[in-house]
């Protein structure tokens, strides 16, 4: 661990931007803010700085377990924020009465819908109550 904390110690700007370059990209890769085609690129940013990251670190093999204690660092984050979010549901939502939501459609022809439809074809729902992860 020692020699692993010398290479730390010893990193360069470059080594620093591919870091950074890393831990911006790979949670994109992983998460659904961007759709196929970005994530994509994400993880092509991702997969480069690693090893350009590998090529300018000086014992190659250092950089591989930095990189592989950044995966499980930033899986162990996500791990904690999943437990933490399923734990206030359950108790945010214990003992709240769940009313039953009716959604009503008009049939009229010259009725203006509620929610316009956007031009990439997913439907907008309205939100209307509170939504129980019970049911």
């Amino acid at each position: 661990m020692g020699e692993l904390h010398a290479s730390l110690d010893a990193m360069g700007v470059e080594q620093q931007a591919c870091v950074l370059a890393f831990l911006v990209s790979y949670p994109l890769t992983l998460g659904a803010l961007f759709e196929q085609r970005g994530r994509r690129m994400a993880a092509g940013v991702a997969a480069v700085s690693v090893v350009c990251f590998g090529i300018f670190t000086d014992p190659w093999f250092h950089a591989v377990l930095l990189v592989a204690l950044a995966i499980g660092a930033i899986g162990l984050f996500i791990m904690t924020v999943y437990v933490i979010d399923r734990v206030s549901r359950h108790y945010a939502f214990k003992g709240l009465p769940i009313e039953e939501v009716e959604f009503v459609d008009s049939d009229e022809p010259d009725a203006e819908p509620a929610l316009p439809q956007p031009a990439s074809g997913h439907p907008r729902f309205p939100v209307v109550g509170v939504v129980s992860v019970k049911h």
